[in-house]
């Protein structure tokens, strides 16, 4: 589920940073279909994921727009809208940075 990939995703980043030997970790998780072949997946989700991963900073988590909107009204999660990028082979990609949130009312988007 969206919630589940981003719990994973968050302890991912948190659990490295915690950590001195390995070096940053930076986090991109997109939604949609993937090919399955002898153990490996193929794409234009995997290519979105990776130029998300490539997009963000050390120790952060980034999304794409079907994910963010999945993620919608989750309590304890945060997404905030980035500058929008553009990706070679892919055009303008839309990222979210992913963050835990402790406050109520759970997703933030700024207008």
């Amino acid at each position: 589920s969206a919630a589940e990939a981003a719990d994973i995703a968050l302890r991912l980043a948190s659990g490295i940073r915690t950590h001195v030997e390995v070096p940053d970790v930076r986090v991109g998780v997109a939604s949609g279909p993937v090919l399955t072949l002898h153990g490996d997946v193929f794409g234009t989700t995997v290519n979105r994921s990776s130029r998300l991963t490539s997009f963000a900073r050390p120790g952060t988590v980034l999304i794409d727009d079907t994910l963010a909107k999945d993620l919608e009204g989750i309590e304890g999660l945060q997404v905030v809208q980035v500058r929008a990028r553009h990706a070679h082979g892919l055009g303008l990609i839309q990222p979210y940075a992913l963050r835990r949130n402790y406050e109520p009312g759970g997703v933030s988007r700024p207008e």
